[in-house]
């Protein structure tokens, strides 16, 4: 538990860049957000958003076997261009696809770059 603590820190800290014109959003996806273990995990997060003023979005399905809401949930924060993820995936295949669209080099950039 504290190894994956430490391993998100050390993500958030790596996110933060040197252009802070705006706060950086980081999705933390849970492999359930009823399970008891991932409230320290929340507690966690919620702590370094404030600390590294970040914005960070708890997302995550109800239940680990609900492969397709998480999916769904990755998806979605693709989509918004989150500057960052993590993610304690329910089973090690399901998300191959969308981390693999999440990092393609066209998804790297903010939608507001592409004016610049």
């Amino acid at each position: 538990m504290r190894s994956k603590c430490i391993a998100l820190a050390c993500a958030v800290l790596a996110l933060v860049g040197c252009n802070q014109s705006r706060k950086k959003q980081i999705a933390v996806i849970p492999k359930s957000t009823s399970s008891l273990f991932f409230q320290p995990v929340h507690a966690g997060a919620n702590a370094a958003g404030e600390e590294y003023n970040l914005d960070i979005l708890w997302s995550g399905a109800a239940t680990e076997t609900d492969y397709s809401r998480e999916i769904e949930i990755v998806d979605s924060m693709i989509t918004r261009h989150v500057d960052g993820l993590a993610i304690a995936a329910s089973e090690r295949n399901a998300l191959n696809q969308s981390l693999e669209r999440a990092a393609a080099p066209e998804r790297r950039r903010r939608p507001s770059q592409d004016r610049l």
